[in-house]
């Protein structure tokens, strides 16, 4: 039987704080295991034959659409190969599929190996376009004429 000096036991029993490189890494991690649990989730229970999906609040309070307005029901059909029915319920959603997947597979290989890729679209010029892309969408998806009403979402 082997004995431990208490110096030994206080250094194994102590613990360092998590660093701020670890906390991102851990960050990294619970987003990418979210994303993936959201997808299966999404995948294996369709939005509209389930109804715990939440109603979106902006519509039941307004009557108009929001720009995430159809993203679950756009999600399921994208996981399930129907492309077109995606691009109906939500077509900005099926355009950002390719660079979140991207930003995931970033955030997914930062969890793991701890080398990050350098995003140059991150920038704060890029970020207000896209968030004057989201505006603009979110205008011209509740304009009741055509060619705009393909926009919208069906009931």
């Amino acid at each position: 039987m082997s004995s431990y000096s208490l110096s030994q036991v206080q250094q194994a029993v102590s613990k360092k704080p998590m660093s701020g490189y670890s906390r991102e890494r851990l960050a990294s991690g619970a987003i990418v295991s979210a994303a993936v649990i959201g997808a299966v989730f999404l995948y294996l229970f369709p939005p509209d034959v389930y109804k715990f999906y939440p109603p979106c609040l902006f519509h039941l309070l307004t009557g108009l659409y929001c720009p995430g307005c159809g993203t679950a029901r756009a999600l399921f059909n994208l996981f399930h190969g129907n492309i077109a029915r995606a691009f109906h319920y939500n077509p900005l959603a099926v355009l950002m599929v390719p660079p979140l997947g991207f930003w995931f597979l970033c955030q997914f290989r930062f969890a793991v190996t701890g080398k990050r890729w350098r995003l140059p679209l991150l920038r704060a010029k890029f970020i207000w376009l896209f968030l004057f892309i989201i505006c603009i969408y979110w205008i011209l998806r509740n304009m009741p004429m055509y060619p705009f009403t393909f926009l919208a979402p069906p009931p």
